[in-house]
């Protein structure tokens, strides 16, 4: 029976780790996506003017507010699925917490599995963003900003995995194994 609980409980986690690969990729593709968008024409020769102010306007608050708003939502859903990852591996960290691993090195452990999934979510949404863009014809983004959005994905996941990683780390080692 403590079997499947461990097969049923890894399996969760595998789960888990795979929306956070997800979600980082997503999140890649909304900000790629939403940065190059093209605006609409100017509706008529007479309110010209009006409509490109308009439109530059609105243009330029979506294109701040949208990229800002998919990062906050990135690292609040990192943060939420690594705090349910740690809450069903508080075992393991309560073991090595036990067999002598300090604060720091579990923080550590946390946040290098979460950058090394955001490194690959990220690519994945680069990726998704560029197939994207080349689908509906618009222009390609300079490797530069696709190596900017990367970094900038990378980072809002590690950000959003640290407070997670202090809970685990501050968790005392022998309530947790006691844990069923």
């Amino acid at each position: 029976m403590a079997h499947d609980h461990k097969v049923q409980s890894r399996w969760s986690s595998i789960g888990l780790t795979a929306l956070i690969a997800i979600v980082t990729g997503l999140a890649g593709l909304w900000a790629g996506a939403t940065l190059l968008v093209p605006g609409e024409a100017p509706l008529a020769d007479k309110d010209f003017i009006t409509a490109t102010v308009v439109e530059g306007e609105v243009a330029s608050t979506v294109r701040q507010q949208t990229p800002l708003g998919s990062l906050i939502l990135t690292a609040t859903l990192v943060m939420v699925v690594q705090l349910a990852l740690v809450l069903l591996k508080r075992r393991d960290w309560g073991r090595r917490r036990a067999l002598g691993a300090n604060r720091f090195t579990i923080i550590a452990l946390i946040v290098t599995h979460t950058g090394m999934l955001a490194v690959i979510g990220a690519t994945i949404g680069v990726i998704m963003s560029l197939l994207v863009l080349q689908i509906w014809g618009d222009p390609l983004p300079s490797v530069s900003y696709l190596g900017a959005t990367m970094v900038l994905a990378i980072a809002v996941s590690v950000f959003g995995a640290i407070f997670p990683a202090v809970i685990a780390s501050y968790r005392d080692p022998i309530t947790e194994l006691r844990v069923p």
